[in-house]
């Protein structure tokens, strides 16, 4: 394998996933809320506000998620 194609094949595996997004990006918007929201629900932070009860972007709109964590 030459040297170039090593190098090709590094950068496939760091860019790929990104690029075939821009093929279609809300479906992968919404892939990454799912996991985001999957780990979330697993902390105290999202079993409070609810993680787990989020399936769709429209459902995290109206539940008013919160989007930062104020500090007391």
């Amino acid at each position: 394998m030459s040297q170039e194609s090593s190098d090709f094949g590094i950068l496939q595996s760091i860019v790929g996933s990104w690029y075939e997004s821009l093929k279609n990006p809300e479906q992968y918007q919404d892939i990454a809320l799912k996991e985001l929201l999957e780990a979330y629900g697993k902390t105290r932070y999202g079993q409070i506000h609810k993680a787990s009860e989020i399936k769709t972007i429209e459902n995290f709109k109206r539940m008013n998620f919160p989007h930062s964590i104020v500090c007391v």
